[in-house]
Protein backbone atom coordinates (compact mmCIF):
# COMPACT_ATOMS: atom_id res chain seq x y z
CA UNK A 1 0.00 0.00 0.00
CA UNK A 2 2.84 2.26 0.20
CA UNK A 3 4.19 1.86 -2.71
CA UNK A 4 0.96 2.95 -4.51
CA UNK A 5 0.71 5.74 -2.42
CA UNK A 6 4.02 7.48 -3.03
CA UNK A 7 3.65 6.74 -6.57
CA UNK A 8 0.21 8.67 -6.42
CA UNK A 9 1.65 11.60 -4.40
CA UNK A 10 4.75 11.74 -7.10
CA UNK A 11 1.93 11.78 -10.01
CA UNK A 12 0.20 14.58 -8.25
CA UNK A 13 3.73 16.70 -7.62
CA UNK A 14 4.46 15.85 -11.27
CA UNK A 15 1.55 17.53 -12.61
CA UNK A 16 1.35 20.57 -10.58
CA UNK A 17 5.22 21.17 -11.40
CA UNK A 18 4.80 20.89 -15.37
CA UNK A 19 2.77 24.10 -14.55
CA UNK A 20 4.60 26.86 -16.52
CA UNK A 21 4.31 30.31 -14.92
CA UNK A 22 5.33 33.45 -17.08
CA UNK A 23 6.30 36.79 -15.36
CA UNK A 24 5.89 39.05 -18.21
CA UNK A 25 2.54 40.63 -19.45
CA UNK A 26 3.55 41.28 -23.27
CA UNK A 27 5.59 37.72 -23.53
CA UNK A 28 2.22 35.85 -22.50
CA UNK A 29 0.25 38.21 -24.78
CA UNK A 30 2.88 37.17 -27.53
CA UNK A 31 2.07 33.18 -26.38
CA UNK A 32 -1.59 33.68 -26.54
CA UNK A 33 -2.01 34.78 -29.92
CA UNK A 34 0.42 32.30 -30.86
CA UNK A 35 -1.49 29.05 -29.26
CA UNK A 36 -5.25 30.65 -28.79
CA UNK A 37 -5.28 30.49 -25.31
CA UNK A 38 -7.06 32.48 -22.53
CA UNK A 39 -4.11 34.08 -20.25
CA UNK A 40 -4.69 33.65 -16.09
CA UNK A 41 -2.69 36.12 -14.52
CA UNK A 42 -2.81 36.35 -11.29
CA UNK A 43 -1.75 39.06 -9.07
CA UNK A 44 -0.22 37.83 -5.97
CA UNK A 45 2.45 38.77 -2.96
CA UNK A 46 5.13 37.11 -0.89
CA UNK A 47 3.43 37.21 2.46
CA UNK A 48 0.16 36.87 1.16
CA UNK A 49 -1.42 33.44 2.96
CA UNK A 50 -4.19 33.26 0.71
CA UNK A 51 -2.14 33.43 -2.36
CA UNK A 52 0.20 30.50 -0.74
CA UNK A 53 -2.60 28.47 -0.22
CA UNK A 54 -3.75 28.53 -3.72
CA UNK A 55 -0.07 27.70 -5.30
CA UNK A 56 0.90 25.37 -2.83
CA UNK A 57 -2.37 23.59 -2.30
CA UNK A 58 -5.07 24.42 -4.84
CA UNK A 59 -2.90 24.66 -7.75
CA UNK A 60 -1.43 21.24 -6.70
CA UNK A 61 -4.63 19.86 -7.00
CA UNK A 62 -4.85 17.16 -9.92
CA UNK A 63 -7.92 18.46 -11.22
CA UNK A 64 -7.28 21.71 -10.61
CA UNK A 65 -3.69 21.38 -12.25
CA UNK A 66 -5.57 19.38 -15.28
CA UNK A 67 -7.85 22.72 -15.81
CA UNK A 68 -4.76 25.59 -15.88
CA UNK A 69 -2.66 23.47 -18.17
CA UNK A 70 -5.77 24.79 -20.58
CA UNK A 71 -4.35 28.73 -20.29
CA UNK A 72 -1.11 30.89 -20.38
CA UNK A 73 -0.18 31.46 -17.02
CA UNK A 74 0.95 34.86 -15.54
CA UNK A 75 1.83 35.84 -11.81
CA UNK A 76 2.58 39.00 -11.08
CA UNK A 77 4.00 40.16 -7.88
CA UNK A 78 2.72 43.15 -6.59
CA UNK A 79 5.57 44.27 -4.57
CA UNK A 80 7.58 44.53 -7.45
CA UNK A 81 5.94 47.62 -8.86
CA UNK A 82 8.18 47.69 -12.73
CA UNK A 83 6.09 44.41 -13.33
CA UNK A 84 2.70 45.13 -12.38
CA UNK A 85 0.91 46.17 -15.75
CA UNK A 86 -1.05 49.05 -15.92
CA UNK A 87 -4.73 49.49 -16.41
CA UNK A 88 -5.45 46.35 -14.14
CA UNK A 89 -7.43 47.48 -10.90
CA UNK A 90 -7.64 45.41 -7.93
CA UNK A 91 -8.93 45.57 -4.79
CA UNK A 92 -6.10 42.85 -2.66
CA UNK A 93 -4.24 39.81 -3.43
CA UNK A 94 -4.71 37.20 -5.11
CA UNK A 95 -6.50 38.61 -7.81
CA UNK A 96 -7.22 36.35 -10.80
CA UNK A 97 -7.90 38.33 -14.61
CA UNK A 98 -9.33 36.31 -17.01
CA UNK A 99 -7.36 38.20 -20.28
CA UNK A 100 -8.05 37.51 -23.76
CA UNK A 101 -5.37 37.25 -26.39
CA UNK A 102 -5.34 40.64 -26.53
CA UNK A 103 -5.42 41.77 -23.05
CA UNK A 104 -9.03 42.73 -22.42
CA UNK A 105 -10.61 40.91 -19.14
CA UNK A 106 -12.84 38.78 -19.49
CA UNK A 107 -13.51 37.81 -16.16
CA UNK A 108 -11.91 39.15 -12.81
CA UNK A 109 -12.03 37.15 -9.53
CA UNK A 110 -10.72 38.46 -6.30
CA UNK A 111 -9.48 36.11 -3.89
CA UNK A 112 -8.88 32.89 -3.15
CA UNK A 113 -10.93 29.44 -3.94
CA UNK A 114 -11.85 26.46 -2.82
CA UNK A 115 -11.20 23.36 -6.00
CA UNK A 116 -14.41 22.55 -6.88
CA UNK A 117 -15.59 26.08 -7.30
CA UNK A 118 -12.50 27.15 -8.92
CA UNK A 119 -12.67 24.17 -11.46
CA UNK A 120 -16.15 25.20 -12.53
CA UNK A 121 -14.81 28.93 -12.94
CA UNK A 122 -11.67 27.58 -15.13
CA UNK A 123 -14.17 25.53 -17.29
CA UNK A 124 -16.16 28.28 -17.54
CA UNK A 125 -13.80 30.41 -19.19
CA UNK A 126 -11.72 27.59 -21.00
CA UNK A 127 -15.00 27.64 -23.05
Amino acid sequence: MNKYFIILISFVFLQASQLKWSHDLNSTLKLAKDNNKTILMMFSAPWCPECGYMKEVIFKKEKVSKELAKFNLLEIDITKKDTVPKGYKYIGVPTFFFLDKNGSVKLQKDGGEREEKFIKMLQKVAK
